[in-house]
């Protein structure tokens, strides 16, 4: 990894959020925070919101490796600069058609897949498999992909990671770049 990667990995693109910015600030969007019994809208910068620190990254074989700035530069920059995007952003929706289709799709799991939500849905799922709770639910094959949880340091985030870079939730050992 370069020693100037990104630390913050944002699970909602910036470019994304850019949509709902603030008519009078294109650098902030609302938000909304629950505080106790209190829900409090604030206006926030787009940079310091929807990211994690290095989630991201992992240990390849001993040396630190990211997926952070391939999913950038082959997921979301294509997507970004694409005519589908252009329509949208535009504020041309009208304009989709069914050459849309797929790079919407695309997109849209995985907004799904990267965000940080599936990476605690994973996490839980797995506890409640630890914990016996899914027992007369699951198929052999998701009981490998317990058993592999199991027995592999790291691998629900890995398996997060995963589905984050290809666009399905699989174990696939750690991807090298």
């Amino acid at each position: 990894m370069a020693a100037n990667a990104p630390i913050k990995h944002h699970y909602v693109p910036q470019f994304y959020m850019r949509q709902f910015a603030c008519a009078d600030d294109a650098h902030k969007v609302m938000t909304l925070e629950r505080h106790c019994d209190v829900v409090v809208a604030d206006r926030k910068s787009i940079e310091g919101i929807g990211w994690q620190e290095r989630l991201h990254d992992y240990d390849d074989a001993g040396a630190p490796a990211s997926i952070e700035g391939d999913i950038n530069r082959e997921i979301e920059t294509p997507f970004s600069n694409s005519p589908t995007w252009r329509k949208i952003s535009g504020r041309q929706c009208a304009s989709l058609d069914a050459s849309d289709r797929l790079p919407l799709y695309g997109f849209a799991r995985h907004l799904q897949l990267r965000n940080l939500e599936m990476l605690r849905f994973i996490e839980s799922q797995h506890e409640r498999y630890l914990a016996g709770a899914l027992e007369d639910e699951l198929t052999d094959d998701e009981r490998d992909v317990h058993a592999w949880i199991t027995a592999t340091p790291g691998a629900a985030h890995e398996m997060f990671r995963s589905g984050a870079w290809t666009g399905c939730c699989r174990p696939t050992g750690a991807r090298s770049t």
